[in-house]
């Protein structure tokens, strides 16, 4: 897993005070895409964006995903 990633499991296990078999790390993966996916579908519907500002957006957004896993 992305090392991010275990950092959040980490913290939300010492402050909920919760035992490691209570948080399962590919559960906390899938609900963080889930949240992703729900807020780029509301920018979408709020700007009303599609053909090329959708395309772009969705550039723009790979490019920043790319660059910030190579940092």
């Amino acid at each position: 897993m992305n090392p991010d990633l275990d950092s959040l499991v980490e913290f939300m296990k010492k402050k909920r005070k919760r035992d490691d078999d209570e948080i399962d790390p590919e559960n906390i993966l899938k609900e963080l895409r889930y949240i992703a996916l729900e807020g780029l579908e509301e920018i979408i519907k709020e700007y009303k964006l599609s053909g090329r500002k959708l395309t772009s957006l969705l550039w723009i957004l790979e490019d920043t995903f790319i660059n910030c896993k190579d940092t």
